[in-house]
């Protein structure tokens, strides 16, 4: 925490608390490295039981089916009682069996959708408002702008961390005071501008039972949860690059609790007190027995089972060799072909869109083997683009980068000339971005000009012209296709860069050791990367390779290469022992 202070031992005590709390909050990354998180990361810990149980008062999240289709799958059949035994003893509810065997019998399955509930929650049940939407949409706009990366034109001004940062614009905002929030800027001016200090001061405003503060914090940072994740995400890279602890989501936790108080102190009646008084007992009741609901557990045996059923019934298509002529000749030239050494072994990410390949390569030539591997070959490095001052990691976002390279063209004097033409195309192109966007000249920029972009339009309609460059030759000069990656120590960067013959030798031995591919090499071996190229699209890393940190799989297929045949390099694994 931003704090010239020494902390207090109860201080110590609340940022544990809270820390506790916002590592149930799994990261996602931004748009530019768009990948596949899994949401229950902050579970890892609990069982599917808890972690359903948990989610289900906090964010109202399902991880069933719905209970009419759970029950027409049991009376149908297709949910037969050896999937349903299966599931209750995974799940290791077999005390309960008898009684949860009635449960599903009767075919009672509707479960209480209680969640625990907020200041929020109590206003507009009492009022017929929609101050959780408000909350949402006044907390997200501000969030919008505080964490834009030098997207916008305009930006905020970061005050401090980001708890001050947010009190100091909210003290003057009077939006929520517009909608009928009475003294909420005067309330907040009461907190303290620390944010450990107000999270501890609005816990005991608030008054929520022990038992169930970490169940409503959780409400809370659900309640925004794309926010919250985003902020975990800055507290998961801080650790990963830094080795360090960082507050953000801390902070924004503290930022939700502030918000409650106000609003808390702004509807203070006899009627809310009492609806608040109420609300404390529920979160009590569901902190207490949420987990002991059996309508909720027979529903998620039904849904083991369910699974349990569709991949048995999967495997049994797998297993079935019954293909006819073409199929059992194919298995049969395939076995054969197993026997003798490979004409080709092509490695692919494992990125769904690979198995196309894969399949028609195998079928094409039985001797030609495909293997899956992620689609960073191993190789967690990062690349310094030409005329970039910043790496751009190429390896799955939860694994720092372990060495970098540098983009560099032919020899010195011509890297120097293309380094030199990007920047000043960079500088140009940013020039006429400002002109066409600002305030004033974009209305003269319109008439004037406008009639000149119509034959573009029509080429970009016709996929003739791209509307933008493409991002990796944006800027670069006719001579800056001939691009390479430099794996030697360079000169021109101020951090270490290259990879040494050590390092290499190392790399390429755990890339072959985690690829099972340690002997029996055929003559050729490929990496076959991949990437996606698309205009106007906000997803666009998410057609990239997520195994690259939402990049093109070229760098790492070009650095595995590299290294892979480098004869030093093979000298070395002969003597390592695979």
């Amino acid at each position: 925490m931003n704090s010239s202070t020494p902390m207090t031992e109860s201080q110590y005590e609340v940022e544990d608390f809270l820390r506790r709390v916002s590592q149930r909050i799994a990261p996602v990354w931004p748009l530019d490295r768009f990948v596949a998180v899994n949401p229950f990361l902050g579970f890892a810990d609990k069982s599917f039981l808890e972690a359903a149980q948990t989610l289900s008062i906090v964010a109202a999240a399902k991880m069933t089916l719905p209970a009419d289709t759970l029950h027409r799958q049991v009376s149908s059949g297709q949910i037969g009682w050896q999937h349903i035994d299966e599931a209750i003893q995974d799940l290791g509810l077999e005390k309960e069996r008898e009684h949860l065997v009635a449960t599903i019998e009767r075919g009672d399955l509707q479960t209480d959708e209680s969640m625990i509930p907020t200041v929020t929650d109590v206003i507009d049940a009492q009022r017929h408002s929609d101050w959780n939407r408000f909350v949402v949409e006044y907390v997200g706009s501000w969030a919008a702008s505080y964490f834009d990366t030098q997207v916008a034109a305009w930006q905020p001004q970061r005050t401090g961390s980001l708890f001050l940062s947010w009190k100091t614009e909210a003290e003057i905002d009077r939006s929520p005071e517009v909608m009928g929030a009475r003294h909420f800027r005067s309330t907040l001016r009461t907190l303290p501008d620390s944010a450990l200090e107000a999270a501890s001061e609005a816990l005991r405003l608030l008054d929520i039972p022990e038992q169930a503060q970490e169940l409503y914090l959780h409400r809370l940072l659900m309640r925004v949860g794309g926010w919250s994740a985003c902020a975990a995400r800055i507290v998961w890279e801080k650790k990963l690059y830094e080795q360090s602890k960082d507050d953000t989501l801390i902070e924004f936790l503290a930022v939700l609790l502030a918000v409650e108080v106000a609003l808390l102190k702004a509807f203070e009646d006899e009627q809310f007190t009492a609806g608040w008084r109420a609300a404390r007992q529920t979160m009590l009741e569901l902190s207490a027995n949420h987990s002991a609901d059996s309508k909720f557990r027979a529903r998620l045996i039904l849904q083991l089972a369910y699974e349990k059923r569709v991949q048995q019934k999967l495997l049994a298509q797998f297993n079935n060799r019954k293909g006819g002529d073409e199929g059992s000749s194919y298995v049969s030239e395939l076995k054969r072909a197993n026997k003798e050494r490979s004409q080709a072994q092509c490695i692919f990410c494992i990125d769904v869109r690979s198995e196309v390949f894969r399949r028609h390569l195998e079928r094409s030539n039985p001797r030609i083997a495909t293997m899956g591997f992620a689609g960073f070959f191993g190789f967690p490095i990062e690349v310094v683009p030409i005329a970039h001052n910043k790496a751009v990691p190429q390896c799955p976002v939860l694994l720092r980068p372990t060495h970098r390279v540098v983009e560099s063209a032919a020899d010195e004097e011509q890297r120097s000339k293309v380094h030199q033409k990007r920047l000043e195309r960079h500088h140009l192109s940013r020039a006429w971005q400002s002109f066409k966007m600002g305030a004033i000249s974009c209305f003269s920029f319109v008439g004037p000009i406008g009639l000149f972009y119509l034959p573009k339009l029509f080429t970009d309609a016709f996929a003739l012209t791209r509307p933008v460059p493409h991002p990796s030759t944006e800027g670069l000069a006719k001579q800056g296709s001939q691009r390479s990656l430099v794996l030697e120590k360079t000169g021109f960067e101020p951090r270490s860069t290259g990879i040494c013959l050590e390092d290499r030798i190392e790399l390429a031995a755990n890339a072959l050791r985690a690829m099972s591919l340690t002997k029996g090499f055929a003559r050729m071996v490929v990496l076959a990367g991949h990437g996606a190229s698309s205009v106007n699209n906000p997803h666009a890393a998410g057609l990239d390779c997520g195994a690259c940190g939402g990049r093109t799989g070229e760098a790492n297929a070009t650095v595995a290469a590299v290294v892979l045949n480098d004869p030093a390099v093979r000298d070395g694994l002969r003597k390592k022992t695979l």
